[in-house]
């Protein structure tokens, strides 16, 4: 895997709640070291066929951090810790069984569309170079 992109975020790039929570990210990264990808990009494909996953799930969200790939609340609660204060206290809610943190994910995944409005998300020159196509 290349150095450069060992933080990866894989979103829907369709969906507006989606897209919010990749702004919400954008401004709290505390290193600026996190990459973001559309599922439907053909980087995610080959990168999931390097890894010998299944293709992504557009209702999933991943994350690949220290050379794993990690979804749904997995996901985001390690996502959380790259944050700046007070978002790695998220983390907290790792102790909660995952297969209960999921049943509320998917839940929250199967409203995402209901949760925010359909909107697309331009990023200024400066974020341009955090995004992989």
């Amino acid at each position: 895997m290349n150095k450069k992109f060992d933080h990866i975020v894989f979103y829907d790039g369709e969906c507006g709640f989606c897209q919010g929570i990749v702004q919400f990210v954008l401004r709290n990264d505390q290193k600026r070291d996190i990459y973001f990808t559309p599922i439907q990009s053909e980087f995610t494909n080959g990168f999931f066929d390097k890894l010998n996953e299944p293709r992504p799930d557009l209702s999933t969200f991943y994350f690949f951090i220290n050379g794993k790939l990690l979804k749904k609340s997995s996901a985001g609660l390690r996502l959380c810790l790259k944050l700046k204060l007070p978002y790695p206290l998220l983390s907290i809610f790792l102790i909660v069984p995952y297969f209960i943190r999921d049943f509320v994910y998917d839940i929250i995944a199967k409203n995402r569309f209901n949760i925010a409005s359909k909107s697309c998300y331009i990023p200024t020159s400066k974020e341009k170079s955090r995004f992989i196509s």
